[in-house]
């Protein structure tokens, strides 16, 4: 989510660009946002290891890469905001959640043949990747349920 704070909108991106271009012109060695830099590139990995997480077809692997973009905030679009990528972080990961209890229950239940096993292990574990990085966003609310006096993850 910190992520989100800093590396989406307008005070971000210009502030990245003055470090790229003007900083680096005038050469200096500090820069004037370097976590401003460093959040956008944590957006960039959740991009580029959640489009694998998602892709299913080995068919139109391409087309269905470029639809998966559109689940992901944007760090490079100047006028995007932190409010909305947080949105689509915890909508990530929502999804991501999802597609991995419905491989373990199609591969615990013994559907598909062994190529369709195989593909549904290689996606976990791509989606196992992008939920490491994605570990801070929160998911769901935490409730208590007092007879067992155990608070538990609800996705309300």
């Amino acid at each position: 989510m910190e992520a989100a704070d800093k590396g989406l909108g307008a005070q971000s991106g210009l502030l990245v660009a003055f470090d790229k271009y003007i900083t680096g012109t005038i050469g200096l060695d500090a820069m004037v946002a370097p976590e401003a830099a460093s959040a956008k590139q944590v957006l960039r990995s959740i991009i580029v290891l959640g489009r694998a997480a998602f892709v299913n077809n080995p068919r139109f692997p391409v087309y269905e890469m470029v639809q998966a973009r559109e689940l992901f905030p944007d760090p490079d679009f100047f006028f995007g905001s932190a409010a909305e990528g947080k949105i689509k972080l915890q909508k990530l990961k929502k999804l991501a959640v999802s597609r991995l209890e419905n491989n373990l229950i199609a591969i615990e239940s013994g559907h598909g043949g062994k190529d369709d096993v195989s593909a549904m292990v290689a996606q976990n574990i791509e989606i196992k990747n992008l939920l490491y990085l994605l570990q801070t966003v929160p998911y769901g609310t935490a409730s208590k349920i007092p007879k067992n006096r155990y608070t538990f993850q609800t996705d309300e």
